[in-house]
């Protein structure tokens, strides 16, 4: 499914919203578990090699986890993407 961009926006909004209840642990940060339920959340199905592949590319800090600010930028670089119609 392609989604228009404004309706890609409104995603990383509702997801950033969202990111202290996928944070079960409240460390401040979503580990392997918690970014495979938030994505299962937004009805994205990846596998665990595949979440680990994001988790990788995107914590700038090297701790194995997403932090607020890294899943902002994964978030926006995804919606800034082509935009699609």
């Amino acid at each position: 499914m392609k989604l228009k961009f404004e309706q890609r926006k409104a995603l990383v909004d509702a997801a950033i919203k969202q990111f202290k209840h996928w944070d079960e642990d409240g460390d401040g940060e979503l580990d392997e578990d918690e970014l495979d339920f938030m994505l299962e959340q937004c009805g994205i199905s990846l596998t665990r090699p595949q979440v680990r592949q994001i988790v990788a590319y995107c914590d700038a800090d090297r701790n194995g986890k997403i932090s607020l600010k890294e899943l902002k930028w994964l978030l926006t670089t995804w919606a800034s993407m082509t935009r699609l119609t």
